[in-house]
């Protein structure tokens, strides 16, 4: 999520003190929703993440929760992509990508994510690979497929 200054200071904050307190868990994502007073904090681990892990790190970011109401969770099944990172875990997966500026004609893309790099991604639609760089990405996920998945 686009964040301020200020957000991204506090993004950092939240982030050095999970890595230190939980080093098997990783960050998927920190937002800061002023309007709301929201502090949004995603994480992920091998495994998946349970209840407990959401409270270890509720624990961990106690001091934010003078001036934020924490919401600590999982990125769930349709889990946004944000960092390159992201994208790379999740090649093979069907994702959706909106477009910040029009790719080949496209503003939006569902397809099977081919590859993913620091500077771009590679998606199946209609049988041909599509190279979008993640500059032109605006918001994207994961999109869950339960026959799949079983």
């Amino acid at each position: 999520m686009p964040q301020g200054d200020a957000g991204r200071a506090i993004a950092s904050e939240v982030e050095a003190a999970v890595a230190a307190a939980h080093p098997e868990l990783e960050i998927w994502d920190v937002a800061v929703v002023p309007r709301e007073g929201k502090l949004r904090v995603l994480i992920d681990r091998e495994g998946g993440v349970d209840l407990a892990a959401c409270e270890a790190v509720s624990r961990t970011l106690l001091p934010f929760r003078e001036d934020y109401a924490l919401e600590v969770s999982s990125p769930g099944l349709e889990r946004p992509l944000v960092r390159p990172a992201h994208f790379a875990r999740m090649v093979g997966s069907t994702v959706k990508v909106r477009l910040k500026e029009a790719v080949n004609g496209r503003t939006n893309v569902t397809g099977r994510l081919l590859a993913a790099g620091p500077e771009a991604i590679s998606v199946e639609v209609e049988g041909e690979a599509l190279d979008i760089p993640l500059s032109a990405v605006g918001k994207s996920h994961v999109v869950w497929n339960p026959v799949k998945a079983q």
